[in-house]
């Protein structure tokens, strides 16, 4: 995905989208977004509340889809893009705290399995019909 990106940045400068940024320019902000916002900013509130016992153990599995959120929702306000944003911020924030989230990320895997389910589950209820001629 983040070449991909890459490779849309550099299309972006070529067609003139970008308003006169370059394309490392324009993959910094989108990596900023994501890592800065919502990675590192919820990493830190996850490391010192934890030692301070300030959120119960099952808030805590709120806490990284929390930061998607607000990773998505800043890169959207700000023009960027909303899935490198939640994407990078995921990864900051299990480089942040610098171990296995195992257990913290059992909400987000439940929510992620329910939510497959009801794709495809929806996908076979409405099956692509042939075109008349």
């Amino acid at each position: 995905m983040p070449l991909l990106f890459a490779a849309v940045a550099v299309a972006d400068v070529e067609s003139e989208i970008s308003d006169g940024r370059s394309p490392g320019t324009l993959l910094l902000e989108e990596i900023g977004y994501g890592g800065v916002i919502g990675g590192i900013l919820v990493a830190a509130i996850h490391i010192h509340a934890g030692r301070r016992d300030l959120i119960d153990g099952a808030w805590r599995q709120v806490i990284p889809g929390a930061g998607a959120v607000l990773a998505y929702g800043t890169a959207s306000a700000l023009g960027g893009s909303r899935l490198i944003a939640a994407f990078v911020a995921g990864m900051t924030f299990r480089m942040a705290i610098k171990r296995d989230p195992g257990h913290i990320n059992e909400l987000s895997e439940h929510v992620g399995n329910v939510l497959n389910g009801v794709t495809f589950r929806a996908l076979r209820s409405h099956p692509a019909r042939p075109r008349p001629r």
